[in-house]
């Protein structure tokens, strides 16, 4: 039986029974911008791949560190079929703007699927209503529809995009934020 529990501790062996951090998607987005005098027009088409595309990334001790401190303020979940993690959702509380962070969220290859992703992300939308967090906000790439069809279905929306944070090394990789605004209400 899966549950979601807050997470306490994040290893390099957590890391491996995760498997490979990163992502195969079939969908990406062309990103167009025009800009005149008077107007900035910047366009997201979604297109089916030819062929899907995989990105991967090597998570390090430097990596796994900064993990832990964000899991201590608290604010990390885990979600675990019994006592083997599955899934994971590191999560940055910003106290200077009133937002949650998702900094990094993961589900074993062979758990896809079955609704982890979305549970986690349920379980940070009711903490952050009882915080009184105003918005969770996220950042994926152009790259990885999949993800951002998954991140749509669960409310968040196109907050912006950041067209420089990757270098060439990524190709042609455009930085999307996504955000949910939550709404509560003060006892």
């Amino acid at each position: 039986m899966i549950s979601i529990r807050k997470l306490v501790a994040f290893t390099s062996e957590h890391q491996k029974a995760l498997g490979d951090s990163g992502y195969t998607s079939c969908y990406s987005y062309q990103v167009e911008k025009k800009i005149s005098v008077d107007t900035i027009v910047i366009k997201l088409q979604r297109y089916r791949l030819e062929k899907p595309y995989s990105k991967r990334w090597h998570v390090d001790q430097e990596t796994i560190a900064h993990y832990h401190e964000l899991i201590s303020q608290g604010y990390s979940w885990g979600s675990f079929d019994q006592e083997c993690l599955v899934g994971v959702m590191i999560v940055e509380k910003r106290a200077w703007n009133n937002s949650f962070w998702i900094d990094y969220i993961e589900v074993v290859k062979s758990y896809q699927g079955r609704g982890i992703g979305s549970q986690l992300l349920a379980t940070l939308i009711e903490e952050a209503k009882q915080e009184q967090v105003r918005v969770i906000t996220l950042e994926t790439q152009n790259t990885n529809g999949d993800a951002i069809d998954f991140y749509q279905r669960n409310g968040f929306e196109l907050d912006g995009l950041n067209m420089t944070l990757y270098d060439a090394e990524h190709g042609k990789e455009i930085a999307i934020f996504l955000s949910k605004r939550i709404e509560f209400f003060p006892e």
